[in-house]
């Protein structure tokens, strides 16, 4: 049985369709940039994306790195936003930061923007040398 070049037609058209659709409830991981809102507290903190807050996880080994103002990389693990986690540090909106500079390789190789407060918490003081 030989099949018309329209038929063959029709039919590569439908899996087409058919693949489109399955692609389409397909969810992936996806990474955006925002702000933390408040100080985390242990592993929930808070974070707008935009112009909406969405409650994120923060690992463990970032407890004592990021803070209020850090601008943040959120990882949205299924690409659903029903787990979203942070996965590092951009830097912060913070005016004073101290940075280190390695002379030897010309550039900046890391930074401060909190020092540990009286609480043994997260200051959000301006950073001063003295």
């Amino acid at each position: 049985m030989a099949f018309s070049q329209e038929q063959v037609a029709a039919f590569v058209e439908s899996m087409k369709l058919i693949a489109n659709k399955e692609i389409n409830k397909t969810q992936t991981t996806s990474s955006q940039v925002g702000v933390v809102v408040g100080d985390p507290q242990g592993f929930d903190a808070v974070v707008r994306i935009g112009t909406s807050e969405y409650n994120v996880e923060l690992p463990e080994h970032l407890h004592d790195w990021i803070g209020e103002n850090d601008v943040v990389i959120v990882q949205d693990l299924f690409g659903n936003g029903n787990k979203m986690t942070i996965m590092g540090s951009l830097g912060s909106t913070k005016d004073t930061n101290l940075v280190v500079e390695d002379a030897a390789k010309g550039k900046l190789v890391g930074g401060v923007t909190k020092l540990e407060g009286d609480n043994g918490g997260l200051s959000n003081d301006d950073l001063s040398l003295e």
